[in-house]
């Protein structure tokens, strides 16, 4: 008898255990602020690039706390220069890996959670444009191969099911003279399994 209900706790265990969502795939637009004289912009799809720039994979190692890692792309184009002989930034383009620790309280149909974590931006970098009195213009640009120290703050709102809606601020302190401060936007949305 203490052997079979043993095996029924057992059994209603796994059971329990298979049903949380311990799995989440975000995927989504991102959107930047450098804290200079550029705008704060969402990235360009002009370039010819498909929906999403943002694609987030996050596993729950504990009911509050999480680890994700994501991968975002940022195409950022500014308006031409209009003053002459001095360059000015007309593009940022790069992409973006980063790995972060969640913690995370559940309020309702929200989710409200911070992270902290390491990203790494590369393939990419700042283009530079300068109009000439002659006609036409130059142009240069510094590269990008930069890591950094993320911290953000996220808000999940459950909208059917496993499906959420997402919006997401991390700040970014990059180790490089080219932009290191960044803020980081992201706005998607999650399937959880």
């Amino acid at each position: 008898m203490r052997k079979l209900l043993a095996l029924i706790i057992l059994i209603y265990l796994c059971i329990q255990v298979q049903a949380q969502k311990k799995n989440e795939i975000q995927i989504g637009v991102t959107a930047a602020y450098f804290f200079d004289d550029t705008p704060y912009l969402f990235h360009d799809f002009k370039r010819g690039v498909p929906l999403p720039t943002h694609i987030n994979y996050s596993r729950l190692l504990t009911d509050k706390s999480a680890l994700s890692f994501s991968f975002n792309q940022l195409w950022l184009v500014y308006d031409a220069p209009i003053t002459y002989d001095t360059p000015e930034l007309y593009l940022r383009d790069y992409l973006k890996l980063s790995a972060e620790f969640h913690r995370q309280k559940r309020i309702g149909k929200f989710n409200i959670g911070a992270s902290i974590g390491l990203g790494y931006r590369f393939l990419g970098g700042e283009a530079f444009i300068s109009r000439s009195y002659f006609g036409g213009g130059y142009g240069f640009s510094k590269p990008y191969n930069h890591v950094c120290i993320t911290a953000g703050i996220q808000t999940k709102f459950h909208l059917y099911r496993n499906l959420s809606a997402v919006a997401k601020i991390n700040y970014s302190r990059y180790f490089s003279a080219y932009s290191p401060n960044e803020l980081h936007n992201i706005f998607a949305l999650s399937y959880e399994f």
